[in-house]
């Protein structure tokens, strides 16, 4: 199957690396910030292109390709991804490169937020911005009209819970819009914002002691992202850019199960608790970030001996970082569980399509599959793919970070 995605370094979690990429990659940005690349036009761009920014929800095996396949495991996970299948990006991606040779690159990674909370030992959190510069340093020198940017993220930012529900909801719909501005200053015409879905009713929101913050949070957030929507609407006329309400799609199965099965043709029956029962304890073992960080260890030795030789620091991953970036990160902590009690004997349902959750926080692969299928119409509503060019190699290869 022909597709796109964005390929993670091989040099893994290392601080002094990444560290000194970052540094790079802003001081080539900002060396080029003052030099729009294109100017718009008053009419809407076809796009010939998707590049994804986001967390887990759209990640295509970024993360599991940069903690050279740790987590999240396959089995139970599917090839790297959070859910038992392929995720909704990958069906729009190969939808529009299928019917109209759009090419796509994936910089979703799970666990990433949209704001840069504090550092973790060793290790710097993926962050919106950090995606974004990346892109920006890559694409220097290109035409960015006719891409179709995709922005879904801000569950990681609120998941660990909060204090000020206002404040960092701000933050991130802040984080959000400069995005979005910066990427327009840079030459980008075509947007699709997606909305988060209520994180109180997840199960693990549902099992947590911040439900009604959770709630709050979700509730700010869409309120606020709709503002900045139509704030940016209203500001850049020339630039095409709309809201996907995902938080309506999944509530209506919360609200009425029946109507929304009818609705979708789905059978889904169980709203409230996961398909892997296994995400809520570890079986019989405590779960420790030393223990984390041994597994980790072992498992970079099992895969490759070469690599835990080596003299050069910067070729080694930071296995007390990442173990850190881990417990500290609800979405990825889930997919831990999961991932360790497959170990114990646990096993997940036997009819995954009649859920709406794989773990605690991600969408099963039926999820995944409506998703896709109502953002595709959204898109095909609101947006306007360039029509295939004959004879041409469509397929477009990133480099690796």
């Amino acid at each position: 199957m022909l597709k796109e995605r964005h390929k993670h370094s091989k040099q893994g979690f290392s601080m002094k690396k990444k560290y000194l990429q970052f540094l790079l990659a802003s001081l080539t940005f900002l060396l080029t910030a003052q030099i729009p690349v294109i100017s718009h036009a008053n009419e809407v761009t076809p796009f010939s292109q998707i590049v994804f920014f986001g967390d887990s929800l759209s990640d295509n095996g970024n993360f599991y390709s940069d903690v050279f396949s740790y987590m999240p495991k396959s089995p139970p996970y599917f090839q790297g991804r959070f859910s038992n299948g392929q995720v909704w990006s990958e069906y729009a991606a190969q939808y529009y490169l299928d019917k109209n040779s759009v090419t796509s690159v994936n910089y979703a990674i799970g666990g990433q937020t949209a704001i840069f909370h504090n550092p973790v030992k060793g290790y710097q959190p993926y962050t919106l911005s950090i995606s974004r510069i990346d892109y920006l340093v890559r694409t220097m020198m290109s035409d960015r009209s006719s891409t179709l940017f995709v922005i879904w993220v801000g569950a990681n930012d609120y998941l660990p819970g909060i204090d000020n529900v206002d404040q960092v909801t701000s933050d991130v719909i802040e984080s959000i819009k400069y995005t979005i501005e910066n990427l327009i200053y840079h030459g980008g015409t075509n947007f699709l914002v997606i909305n988060l879905p209520d994180l109180a009713k997840t199960p693990y929101g549902r099992a947590s002691t911040y439900q009604s913050a959770l709630q709050a949070a979700t509730l700010m957030h869409n309120l606020k992202l709709e503002t900045a929507v139509t704030g940016i609407q209203q500001d850049y006329q020339m630039v095409n850019i709309h809201l996907f309400n995902i938080n309506a799609l999944v509530s209506d199965f919360t609200e009425n199960l029946e109507a929304a099965n009818d609705r979708y043709q789905t059978h889904i029956k169980v709203i409230d608790s996961s398909c892997w029962q296994g995400g809520y304890t570890l079986r019989e073992k405590l779960v420790t970030e030393e223990l984390m960080t041994e597994q980790i260890e072992d498992h970079l030795r099992n895969r490759s001996r070469s690599l835990m030789s080596s003299n050069d620091s910067s070729n080694k991953l930071d296995a007390a970082g990442l173990a850190h970036y881990i417990a500290t990160t609800p979405d990825l902590m889930e997919s831990y569980k999961v991932s360790e009690n497959t170990t114990t004997g646990l096993k997940p349902c036997d009819n995954p399509d009649d859920f709406i959750f794989w773990d605690r926080v991600h969408p099963t692969a039926v999820m995944h599959q409506l998703i896709a299928k109502k953002i595709i119409a959204f898109m095909d509503q609101n947006y306007q793919p360039a029509p295939p060019s004959g004879g041409s190699n469509n397929t477009l290869k990133a480099a690796a970070r």
